[in-house]
């Protein structure tokens, strides 16, 4: 017998870490036009005075709609928001283009981005 899902399941997964000094949301998959107000609400959804950091490292893919969610983010939370990524990255290059690393606080690994907390 075969089972097939009826629907598939979501290409992004946002998992939320609440640590001592920064709330950490750990998002799997890709951050792209059918995800991103996935991601935008996990964002949304922390109201914390803590710093928010947005793990990418396990990211695939992001697109311009979700370089849009990370944008609003630090519009809303200022220096707060923190983003951390792989180095040599398919994301990490597309932030580049972008200019948002002279924008926003991006780290090459967690302990770094803790470590301005």
């Amino acid at each position: 017998m075969i089972y097939r899902l009826k629907h598939a399941p979501s290409p992004l997964a946002v998992i939320r870490e609440t640590l001592p000094n920064a709330e950490v949301l750990h998002v799997f998959g890709d951050a792209d036009i059918a995800t991103a107000s996935e991601l935008e609400s996990s964002i949304n959804e922390i109201d914390s005075s803590l710093p928010v950091i947005v793990n990418l490292t396990e990211c695939r893919f992001i697109d311009t709609t979700g370089i849009s969610v990370l944008i609003r983010a630090y519009k809303r939370l200022g220096d707060l928001f923190r983003i951390v990524i792989t180095p040599r990255s398919q994301v990490e290059r597309i932030l580049k283009i972008t200019h948002l690393p002279s924008i926003v606080s991006v780290a090459a690994s967690l302990e770094e981005s803790l470590a301005l907390a």
